[in-house]
């Protein structure tokens, strides 16, 4: 009786809390630099705050210092046995349930001239891997990771500075996921390594030098200038949650190791690093162009539909098109939750047959870029916001037929090159009505905003345009690039030589570095199982 009864509670238990029961689940793949500072959870911290509708996110790492791309996937694919990678993706119980795999390559092997062995070995374990990723169902992410602080001194003609390190990784991750998709699969792009250059270039554009001792840019590495400090891997968590939900991260809660003042100036780095290069060479899985878009299936109406509950979708109009219908930017889904979205009217002409309406749980926006968008009547609600990119020669951005009503943010940029030098003025909105307060536009400098009954008007009286002009110098491919073999003891992310059999593993003596907090079902299971096998006992007694 004894026995009967806690099996069926110990069957029923693991019934009600299955593996996948957390709202997303993330596996890492990497070495020392996932696995310092525990980034899986890092990421786990950051994704819970930034996506509105979850509130438990599982994050787990299997690491093991050098490690390349090659490598991880002779151990995932059954050549080493049944090893933890392989446990993790195909045969464990974790198998199957991962939402998100994040590939991470040694650091500089991505880099490297594309005909070079390590690298075409990296790429081809990069395909193995994608395929078992999406045999589990889940999705295939690349942590395009940093440039070393001062460059790489093994390696000084292919990788002499960070900036142009930077480059040949973004273009070697870049390749990678053409080589996956030329497969047939599919995968992302985890933009931590731009948003280091991000972090990078504004010290440069402010004056200073990013490699100075005590800089912000110089604070993200540890003494080696390769690793990832505190704040290093913070911003690739951060930088790692925008790429893949587009949701923006300034202002959440969670700033582990971080202190609040860098926690902020990091959350913006990583949304600037994705946010002001969308439609560049990294593509990101919450972009779409509006022949691509369907309203999503719990939204009711007949509005076109541009919201999510999990991604803030970006819905990109670069040629001239009418929506049959009214458009709504984050929408009510079924079950009572509202979603985000993002409408980008692109050097085109949107034409609304009927009304549009913006609004969401605070970060849905309308853009205009240097376009025009019409439609019977616009709100935007207090949760919604409006941004305008203008080149100064528009004479009309929005025309309404009835109601313009700003409830809530609305935001003026000038386009690069923009000639404000001479005095002009922009009709932002015309309208048979208008209700919007000045006070809640935020406008370029030297600019003022007039606000009547039927428009709002930009006009600027002359000012100066600045200009900031960036060169890229790419020194030439070096064939003869190498590898190195830093420090094992210190698990260094260099590619391991023969003699790098003593790299080190934290937390796990099997080959898996995963993550400090266990599985939230593990403890109260083990607890379960040793009442079990006690009450068996004393039956059998």
């Amino acid at each position: 009786m004894y026995r009967w009864f806690v099996s069926f509670l110990i069957v029923s238990w693991i019934f009600v809390v299955p593996a996948g029961a957390q709202d997303a689940r993330v596996l890492m793949i990497g070495n020392s630099y996932t696995d310092g500072n525990q980034l899986d959870q890092l990421v786990e911290g950051v994704l819970a705050d930034t996506v509105p509708a979850w509130s438990d996110v599982y994050g787990m790492r299997v690491t093991q210092g050098g490690m390349t791309l090659a490598q991880h996937a002779d151990n995932a694919d059954g050549t080493n046995g049944d090893t933890q990678w392989r446990q993790a993706l195909v045969t464990g119980p974790d198998a199957g349930t991962w939402d998100w795999v994040v590939l991470q390559d040694q650091s500089q092997i991505p880099g490297f001239p594309q005909q070079q062995s390590e690298w075409t070995e990296s790429r081809d374990g990069a395909v193995i891997l994608a395929d078992l990723i999406a045999g589990g169902g889940g999705e295939t992410v690349f942590l395009l990771t940093w440039g070393r602080r001062d460059g790489d001194a093994y390696n000084p003609n292919r990788f002499p500075d960070f900036g142009t390190m930077q480059d040949h990784l973004t273009d070697g991750y870049l390749a990678y996921r053409d080589a996956v998709l030329a497969n047939g699969g599919e995968a992302w792009i985890a933009a931590a390594g731009p948003a280091f250059e991000r972090v990078h270039e504004d010290i440069v554009e402010a004056g200073g030098v990013p490699t100075d001792v005590g800089s912000v840019f110089y604070d993200l590495y540890t003494g080696d200038g390769s690793h990832p400090s505190a704040s290093g891997s913070y911003l690739a968590a951060c930088a790692l949650a925008v790429s893949l939900t587009g949701r923006p991260v300034q202002g959440i809660a969670y700033q582990q190791g971080v202190d609040a003042a860098t926690a902020q100036l990091l959350q913006d780095a990583a949304e600037r690093a994705v946010y002001q290069d969308l439609f560049g060479d990294i593509p990101y899985r919450w972009v779409f162009d509006w022949a691509d878009w369907s309203s999503p299936g719990d939204v009711s109406g007949n509005e076109t539909a541009i919201s999510d509950l999990v991604t803030r979708p970006l819905v990109h109009v670069t040629a001239d098109v009418t929506a049959a219908t009214g458009v709504i930017v984050g929408a009510g889904h079924d079950g009572g939750s509202t979603g985000d979205g993002w409408l980008m009217v692109d050097q085109a002409t949107l034409t609304v047959d009927g009304d549009l309406q913006v609004g969401g749980t605070g970060s849905s926006q309308a853009e205009i870029d240097r376009g025009m968008l019409t439609a019977h009547n616009i709100q935007i609600d207090a949760a919604g916001s409006l941004l305008f990119t203008i080149d100064a020669t528009e004479t009309s951005v929005i025309e309404v037929q009835q109601q313009f009503v700003l409830d809530g943010k609305g935001e003026v940029h000038l386009a690069e090159g923009a000639d404000v030098s001479e005095p002009g003025s922009v009709t932002l909105v015309t309208a048979a009505e208008v209700q919007a307060d000045p006070a809640a536009f935020v406008l370029p400098a030297g600019t003022e905003l007039t606000v009547d009954a039927t428009s709002v008007v930009l006009s600027w009286g002359g000012g100066d345009d600045d200009d900031d002009d960036a060169t890229d110098d790419d020194d030439a491919a070096d064939d003869d690039d190498v590898a190195d073999d830093d420090d094992v003891a210190d698990d260094d992310d260099d590619v391991a030589s023969d003699d790098d059999d003593g790299a080190h593993m934290e937390d796990d003596d099997d080959g898996c570095a995963c993550s400090a907090a266990p599985r939230p079902a593990t403890a109260p299971l083990l607890a379960l199982l040793l009442v079990a096998a006690l009450l068996s006992r004393r039956v059998r007694s």
